[in-house]
């Protein structure tokens, strides 16, 4: 019994039957010189940090269904256990974190791969949904909604 828990704790969490959009934060991420550029993505929303545009992070244009379409690449790149490398500019990692039953966050996961594998096989549709998102514009204005006129 003891060395199933040691393989799970080695292999990392399985997030194979947890709903990431309901229970997931999706993080991608790159360097860009010292500054560490990454995109979070949780329940739909998404937002980027990056400390050399801003101090604080920005909100993108982003949607359930792209959620759900990046949670079916992801299970379909079957990631396997953490790829850690150093990373770089010509390096992407991503992250998976789960929400436990306790609601406590736990880590699933990080790959850093190098863009070269990130861009072709399994992994292609996972790089193709996050990479515009590291350079697409925030959303600069956000709708105020209007008071209706007061009846004179």
């Amino acid at each position: 019994m003891t060395w199933i828990l040691a393989m799970a704790l080695f292999f990392g969490l399985d997030f194979s039957s947890v709903d990431l959009v309901q229970k997931g934060k999706i993080r991608w991420s790159r360097r860009d010189g010292e500054a560490r550029i990454t995109v979070q993505i949780a329940a739909g929303l998404a937002a980027r940090e990056n400390p050399n545009w801003s101090p604080r992070p920005e909100k993108l244009a982003y949607d359930l269904e792209r959620n759900r379409t990046l949670e079916r690449a992801i299970r379909a790149a079957h990631l396997g256990g953490d790829a850690r490398g150093h990373e770089s500019a010509l390096t992407r990692t991503l992250e998976l974190d789960v929400q436990g039953r306790d609601g406590e966050w736990r880590h699933a996961g990080t790959w850093t791969l190098p863009l070269k594998t990130w861009r072709k096989g399994r992994f292609a549709a996972v790089y193709e949904l996050l990479e515009p998102l590291l350079t697409v514009k925030p959303e600069l204005f956000e709708t105020i909604p209007q008071k209706e006129p007061e009846p004179q």
